[in-house]
C-alpha cells in the first residue's frame, strides 16, 4: 500500500454558490453525522473523481477518555482519537477490491480537524441498525 502523509489544508473558502472547498476538494453533498464528525461527498476538481470525505473533530476525540489497564496494577489513558489513529493506520495498509481505500488525509491545523479522503461507496450503506432489535438489517 502506499504510504499516506498528513497534507495541511492551504486553501479553504467557499465559492459563489456557498460550496465549501478544502484544498482540491469541494463538498457537493452532505452524507450524514455523528458524535464527532460528518461525512460529505467531495469531487476533486482537478481530477472530477468523486470522495467521500470522513471529517473529524480531533479535539473532541481528544477530550474522550477512557482508563485501561497497561499492566499489573498499572493504568493508562486511551482516547477516542487513538482509536481514529489505529483505524487510519489498518486502512491506509489495506489493498483490496472490497475495501474502501483510503486516499489522502487533511489536516486542518486552525480548527484541530481531520479530513479522510476515502472511496465513494455510490450504492450507499449496505446495513442499518435497527435499534428495536438490537441488530444491523440490509438496506
Amino acid at each position: 500500500a502506499e504510504e499516506h502523509k498528513f497534507v495541511i489544508i492551504e486553501r479553504k473558502f467557499k465559492d459563489k454558490d456557498g460550496n465549501k472547498h478544502y484544498n482540491d476538494y469541494k463538498v457537493i453533498r452532505h452524507y450524514g453525522e455523528g458524535s464527532v464528525g460528518k461525512v460529505v461527498e467531495v469531487v476533486n476538481t482537478n481530477t472530477n473523481k468523486h470522495y467521500a470525505m470522513k471529517i473529524v473533530n480531533k479535539l473532541l476525540l481528544k477530550m474522550r477518555k477512557e482508563y485501561i489497564r497497561v499492566g499489573k496494577g498499572k493504568m493508562g489513558i486511551k482516547t477516542a482519537f487513538d482509536a481514529v489513529e489505529k483505524e487510519i493506520n489498518i486502512i491506509k495498509n489495506l489493498d483490496h477490491e472490497n475495501i474502501i481505500t483510503l486516499h489522502e488525509i487533511l489536516t486542518d491545523t486552525e480548527n484541530e480537524k481531520l479530513y479522510l479522503i476515502l472511496d465513494n461507496c455510490e450504492q450507499g450503506e449496505i446495513m442499518k441498525w435497527k435499534a428495536e432489535n438490537m441488530e444491523f438489517i440490509p438496506c
